[in-house]
């Protein structure tokens, strides 16, 4: 699921695209499009491809790292991959030497500063405002804090709800928030300017 919002773009400082990538990036994200292991010198290591429609990298796992990043090694998952940016001697690309990988799930509770919830003051009405309550005290608690930005006629704030409101951001909280807010008014901030 993708969500987009004023400052979520700011992610974009945080993974660098891959078609973007150069000696000194550290860290990426995509989709596990392929996944091979070999025997190494270094002992048993894995290959994944990675892909996020601007580009594909190779991320190779060494023995030493294998061990704490199996469990997200799969075809087809979302994952961030953090680690050296170095220059294929096989392809002549760039190529990725993890020393840490996670989920995306597990990336973004990591990363993310803060959950935005544009609520705009005619679209408090039909019980949205209880609907909303509901719903974040019903998800699971987290280290995200939920930021109301409040839009009106005549006024505007951003308002931080207290900490029993932390949630995790999962896709299935992102998605609910979206069916009750509507899609534009649901996103995440990663920081940065």
């Amino acid at each position: 699921m993708q969500v987009r919002f004023r400052k979520a773009v700011a992610y974009r400082r945080t993974v660098c695209r891959l078609a973007d990538l150069t000696p000194g990036s550290r860290r990426v994200a995509g989709l596990i499009t392929g996944l091979r292991t070999t025997q190494g010198r270094r002992g048993r290591m894995a290959i994944a491809t990675l892909d996020d429609r601007s580009a594909r990298i190779e991320v190779v796992v060494y023995a030493e790292t294998l061990p704490a990043v199996a469990e997200v090694l799969a075809k087809g998952r979302i994952v961030v991959a953090e680690g050296v940016c170095g220059i294929d001697d096989f392809n002549g690309g760039y190529r990725i030497t993890a020393e840490r990988m996670s989920d995306i799930a597990a990336a973004r509770e990591k990363y993310v500063r803060r959950l935005v919830l544009r609520l705009e003051a005619d679209g408090l009405a039909n019980g949205r405002l209880a609907q909303l309550k509901s719903l974040l005290q019903g998800s699971p608690r987290g280290l995200c804090p939920v930021v109301i930005d409040y839009q009106g006629a005549r006024a505007s704030a951003e308002l931080c709800l207290p900490d029993p409101y932390r949630v995790q951001p999962s896709d299935a909280l992102l998605e609910r928030l979206a069916q009750v807010l509507g899609r534009d008014a649901v996103g995440l901030d990663y920081g940065g300017s």
